[in-house]
């Protein structure tokens, strides 16, 4: 009997891989923060001072020119009217000869009578002082804030992988026939 014998070899493939490869680097953001405070300025201005002493020098005997001169005026106008008061007086005396007096001679003894000054203590005047105070200045002057943002960078490199396919064997069929001298029974 012949017997038909079949022998396969199957396919063999080989593949070799090379990993892909993926590398990040990154830089780093930056953020740049500009702050100018805020100010207030305040500022006082001197206050008006003022000194008004005329009353007082005026007290102690040291006038201006017109109160020295008013003062004087006044003076000589009391003077004149004390002796035109004095020269009535005397013209009384002297219209009256039925009361015996001797009038010539009493008004010429009056005359050579003089008074004795006197001495009296006068307060002295205060000054003005007046002080008017200006009101302070304040002034605010506003900060100043930037922001400022420096995004940071991302950078990648991608190297593919490979993979290369090759046949190492080949399939193959081997057929032949052999000659059984056995038999058998299945």
């Amino acid at each position: 009997m012949q017997i038909l014998n079949v022998a396969t070899e199957p396919i063999k493939i080989e593949i070799n891989s090379q990993k892909g490869s993926l590398s990040l680097h990154t830089t780093l953001p930056k953020i740049d923060v500009q702050a100018e405070a805020a100010r207030l300025e305040i500022s006082q201005p001197k206050g008006d001072l003022q000194i008004d002493s005329t009353a007082f020098r005026s007290s102690y005997g040291i006038k201006s020119f017109q109160s020295f001169c008013r003062d004087n005026a006044q003076a000589g106008k009391y003077s004149a009217l004390t002796a035109v008061g004095r020269i009535v007086e005397d013209g009384n005396r002297m219209a009256q000869i039925a009361s015996g007096e001797n009038a010539i001679v009493e008004i010429a003894a009056d005359s050579c009578i003089t008074s004795v000054g006197e001495l009296s203590w006068v307060p002295l005047e205060k000054p003005e002082v007046s002080y008017t105070p200006n009101r302070p200045q304040i002034k605010f002057i506003k900060g100043n804030f930037k922001f400022l943002v420096e995004p940071g960078n991302l950078e990648r490199t991608y190297q593919p992988g490979t993979v290369n396919v090759s046949v190492a064997q080949y399939p193959s069929i081997k057929k032949w026939t052999s000659e059984n001298k056995v038999d058998l029974m299945l």
